[in-house]
């Protein structure tokens, strides 16, 4: 039986909207996209023979951050308090499988502020970067070859994997 072996290839974000300043292609150098980690507790039963970690049903606070290299006024520009300060970001991707060679879509869709802008130390030797880390993510949508992987709302609250909504019971629980 023939396996896949999926390699993440190359990236482009755009920043705020898709207008075409707004295209990283050129100074994106990294990304760090959204981790599907869950919140744990470390219960030590007051008679048993070890700890054990409880998942507790609840998503990590999303972040993504990501290194341009260069001065980027644009996504300087998104770092903002407030109403305001929510953008969406668009990261697409190509992951290829090397077994077949063929090219596969990865996207990233999220609506988030800009927590963060840090540029590092200017040297006449190397080109400096700029460090950014989007945070208060209300919602993503990380989709392989155009079907969604995971899907998160943070208002009314959804967790979806492969499109199906893994909190439905709890929400009609909660009348949400």
């Amino acid at each position: 039986m023939a396996g896949s072996l999926l390699i993440w290839q190359e990236a482009n974000l755009y920043a705020g909207d898709n207008g075409p300043n707004n295209s990283k292609h050129l100074t994106l150098t990294n990304i760090k996209i959204v981790a599907a980690k869950e919140v744990t507790h470390t219960h030590s039963p007051g008679g048993g023979a070890g700890q054990i970690k409880l998942g507790m049903g609840i998503l990590e606070a999303p972040e993504v951050s990501f290194k341009l290299i260069g001065v980027d006024p644009q996504t300087m520009g998104l770092f903002r308090f407030g109403e305001s300060g929510l953008q969406y970001y668009t990261l697409y991707g190509v992951v290829r499988d090397k077994l077949t060679g063929v090219a596969i879509e990865r996207k990233l869709v999220l609506r988030g502020r800009m927590t963060s802008v840090e540029e590092s130390e200017f040297t006449r030797e190397r080109a400096t970067e700029q460090d950014h880390m989007i945070s208060e993510i209300m919602s993503f949508s990380l989709t392989h070859d155009r079907q969604e992987i995971w899907g998160y709302e943070f208002s009314p609250p959804s967790w979806r994997v492969n499109g199906v909504d893994t909190r439905s019971a709890e929400n009609a629980i909660l009348r949400i």
